[in-house]
């Protein structure tokens, strides 16, 4: 699993930062993670919950587990260079800039399709489900839902889960 430190790494990496020449200060890897905890939460009001752990104050350990899939670690460290680009003085490429918006849009495309869920156990099967050769069933609600990919978040938004 990715850390904010990784991400924030990688991002500074894309903006060509990170590496040989330049060391990262304390304060850059903490302004690019509170960064990042800003990104987060704007999207997780437009309704992509990628599982983030957020910081509740102003960040201080970029040790800690960002909790996202791996599906979505390239959209975030690459929107994230986004987002600091401005900041650093840093131009970025129109390639990455576009790869950062094709891995957003991706990820908005999996938020709104959610894949198939079954009902939940506790809903009856009805009349209309009893098998007519083997009489009533055994048990007269749907079976157990299976686990997928996709959680509801405590606001009714989907999570993705890796």
């Amino acid at each position: 699993m990715y850390t904010k430190g990784d991400l924030v790494r990688g991002a500074y990496a894309e903006l060509a930062i990170a590496g040989w020449v330049w060391d990262l200060d304390p304060e850059e890897l903490l302004w690019a993670c509170g960064r990042m905890d800003m990104m987060m939460a704007r999207w997780a009001d437009d309704g992509i919950e990628l599982g983030y752990n957020i910081s509740l104050s102003p960040p201080t350990d970029l040790n800690v587990a960002s909790g996202i899939p791996l599906n979505a670690v390239l959209a975030v460290i690459l929107n994230l260079a986004v987002a600091i680009a401005a900041g650093k003085g840093k131009q970025l490429s129109p390639a990455t800039i576009g790869e950062a918006n094709n891995a957003y849009k991706s990820l908005c495309v999996a938020a709104a399709m959610p894949g198939r869920q079954q009902l939940p156990d506790s809903l009856p099967l009805g009349a209309g489900n009893t098998p007519w050769r083997f009489g009533y069933p055994q048990n007269p609600y749907f079976p157990g839902a299976t686990e997928g990919p996709w959680v509801v978040g405590p606001n009714g938004n989907l999570i993705v889960r890796g």
